[in-house]
């Protein structure tokens, strides 16, 4: 991250939405320690709703494109996870944003319940 700071001259901040698998369930693990060794400073807040998340909504897409995939290595399934993530367009982030508005609505009729939007 310093060298990020660097180039841009401005301070970052990683922000996580507290999923175990970031490293949250103890201080003592291979996460936590190549944050702390990287000095990436990490902005600590409660998990969010994965239905209030667009980001979840693309992990979608990717998800169902590479389901029944077959890879030889990690090395492969990385690069079908980044070839995949590329071909994400803005259009289809922005019908992810867009849905905002009703899965808030959702939330609210449904006192909090979970609900997936129909893209998620």
């Amino acid at each position: 991250m310093k060298w990020l700071e660097q180039k841009y001259k401005h301070k970052f901040i990683l922000q996580e939405d507290n999923d175990p698998s970031h490293g949250s369930r103890s201080l003592n693990n291979a996460p936590v320690r190549l944050k702390n060794d990287s000095h990436i400073e990490t902005l600590f807040h409660p998990a969010q709703s994965t239905d209030l998340n667009p980001i979840e909504a693309l992990w979608m897409i990717i998800r169902k494109r590479l389901r029944g995939g077959r890879w030889q290595n990690v090395a492969e399934f990385k690069a079908a996870i980044e070839r995949e993530w590329r071909r994400i367009t803005q259009a289809q982030i922005r019908r992810r944003i867009s849905e905002m508005p009703a899965c808030c609505e959702r939330l609210i009729t449904s006192n909090g319940q979970r609900h997936r939007g129909y893209r998620w």
